[in-house]
């Protein structure tokens, strides 16, 4: 009896991340970052982003529209569909920018860029 080869798809994997913190709001000790890692396999990619911050709309100065538009923005932009997007807020250290939605969509692509040339 014969085995059936299987080829293995490969996973690409990039990651990238963009200082978010608000210089101007007073003094820094540690910068607070956006960070993305994008997996690619075959046709589907996945987006996981950790934002240094406490919490994605409802306190603090990420707004209740952040999802929303980073996954609009990634859409329209890279054609990755908004349910493959996952966000979590991480912690807070400082005070975060008001455009972290505008900051969190470079950090993206620029994991985009990186995971076409990283394979696991």
């Amino acid at each position: 009896m014969s085995v059936p080869s299987v080829q293995a798809a490969q996973l690409l994997a990039g990651v990238a991340k963009v200082d978010i913190t608000d210089r101007a709001a007073g003094p820094v000790s540690d910068p607070s970052y956006v960070k993305a890692l994008v997996l690619k396999d075959g046709s589907t990619t996945v987006v996981l982003v950790t934002v240094d911050a406490l919490a994605i709309g409802g306190i603090g100065r990420i707004g209740n529209d952040y999802l929303g538009k980073v996954r609009a923005e990634l859409q329209r932009e890279l054609g990755i569909p908004p349910a493959s997007v996952l966000v979590n807020a991480s912690h807070c250290h400082s005070v975060v920018r008001a455009d972290t939605d505008a900051l969190t969509v470079p950090a993206v692509k620029e994991a985009v860029e990186r995971g076409a040339k990283e394979k696991l």
